[in-house]
């Protein structure tokens, strides 16, 4: 994305006239991402009443909030791309004509529930409220609401409690309250996966087969967006780390022989796809088989190479701690129970071992993907010093883009000085 919008202009009316005499200049068709980017600027620029198209909730665009953004509709699309999909599912699956809000009774869900799912709800129970209680005193206290706190949730707590969490309150910032916030919808999302783990929700097939061979990848298979990580010259130059992939660690020709790789991956048709959820989760599955194959493979063979780029792609994630620790053990096979055990005791949790498989194929695996395409878009723009912007915390030269800085209206460039994880950083007190 080679793009540079005015974000000084706060108006619909002076964003519409920049912008048209903006698109004159471009010679070359501009990217999809490129247009939504620019629908976006319009959308929210305000109008004579200080309202935009968003606040009128006339659209819904993605906002940094996402866990309260509305959720798209169900589509076979969207089904279809989760791993583990299965068309038998769709022969049962009937659409409401609305969406059914459940309400989660603590008292019944106690009473069917087995020793050690009752054991984690009681503490989930006790962790809901306080938080629940701490975002209430913050909201009132900053005028958020009108209504006091309820009964039962004040009477559910201790005094002892209340007067420590009332104390916490008054040193809360609005980041932190957000924090708080986002907390309280996971955990109460927990108190259905604790009552998926006993009782029989529809569970989906899965497409792999224990018997189903280990893929080979040899020659006749393209890898997309930029193969394997290899030991030829060019590969050397292209897997690199994040603190090492800008285009002022390059010479011009180590530049010249990056643009013909890229040239060349381009014109191929791929069939493995890191950028792909579904090709990754199968991978995944059979890392270990095909780890011990590659180490049993020739020197000729690439298998050795594909995993070694799965592990190039798993540490350019960045992932947290606890989600190293979950995907070590789904690459051994450990089940779920086993796995939810674990990182509970380790890191103070109280995971199910559904939410486990959640945070595995909705999270972990998520996040590799998009290292693959933010490594694959890094190495597209080395060319292109003017797309990338130095930390002022890190140093690190990052794409100019929202995903990697905030959004300033007041600076030069429309971007804060420092990058996303660096400023979070520093909000927490780091």
């Amino acid at each position: 994305m080679n793009i540079k919008l005015d974000f000084t202009l706060n108006s619909a009316y002076e964003r519409t006239e920049w912008l048209n005499n903006y698109i004159k200049n471009f010679e070359r068709p501009l990217t999809s991402d490129e247009l939504e980017m620019m629908g976006n600027y319009l959308l929210w620029g305000k109008s004579t009443d200080g309202l935009n198209e968003v606040q009128r909730k006339s659209v819904q665009i993605e906002t940094r909030s996402k866990t309260w953004d509305e959720k798209a509709p169900e589509s076979l699309e969207g089904l279809m791309e989760q791993p583990g999909f299965s068309e038998a599912y769709l022969s049962r699956f009937i659409a409401p004509t609305k969406r059914q809000r459940v309400k989660f009774s603590r008292e019944e869900a106690l009473r069917s529930a087995p020793d050690y799912a009752r054991a984690q709800y009681i503490n989930l129970f006790h962790e809901i409220d306080e938080t629940d209680f701490l975002v209430e005193l913050w909201e009132l206290a900053h005028n958020k609401r009108s209504k006091e706190i309820r009964k039962s949730l004040v009477d559910s707590l201790s005094e002892e409690t209340k007067e420590r969490l009332s104390e916490r309150a008054k040193h809360l910032n609005q980041y932190q309250y957000l924090k708080m916030k986002h907390l309280l919808v996971e955990l109460r999302r927990q108190q259905f996966f604790i009552k998926d783990s006993y009782t029989s929700p529809v569970q989906r097939d899965r497409v792999i087969s224990a018997a189903a061979p280990s893929p080979t990848f040899g020659d006749s298979i393209v890898v997309a967006p930029i193969g394997f990580k290899g030991d030829s010259p060019s590969d050397l130059l292209i897997w690199r780390p994040l603190s090492l992939l800008n285009p002022f660690s390059f010479t011009s020709e180590e530049l010249a022989v990056i643009r013909k790789r890229l040239t060349n991956e381009q014109n191929s048709t791929a069939t493995f796809d890191w950028r792909e959820p579904e090709h990754v989760y199968q991978f995944i599955l059979q890392y270990e088989e095909l780890r011990d194959a590659a180490d049993e493979e020739d020197r000729l063979g690439t298998l050795r190479f594909m995993v070694d780029t799965l592990d190039f792609y798993i540490e350019f994630a960045q992932l947290s701690d606890l989600h190293k620790d979950i995907l070590d053990r789904k690459i051994k096979h450990e089940k779920n129970v086993d796995i939810a055990l674990y990182i509970n005791k380790k890191y103070g949790k109280s995971y199910s071992n559904n939410y486990i498989s959640t945070l595995f194929t909705k999270k972990i695996i998520p996040l590799i993907c998009a290292a693959a395409k933010t490594h694959f878009d890094i190495l597209e723009r080395l060319d292109k010093p003017e797309d990338f912007k130095k930390c002022a915390s890190c140093g690190t030269w990052l794409l100019r883009e929202p995903e990697n800085f905030m959004r300033r209206a007041r600076s030069k460039d429309g971007y804060a000085p420092t990058c996303k994880k660096c400023d979070k950083i520093r909000k927490m007190g780091g």
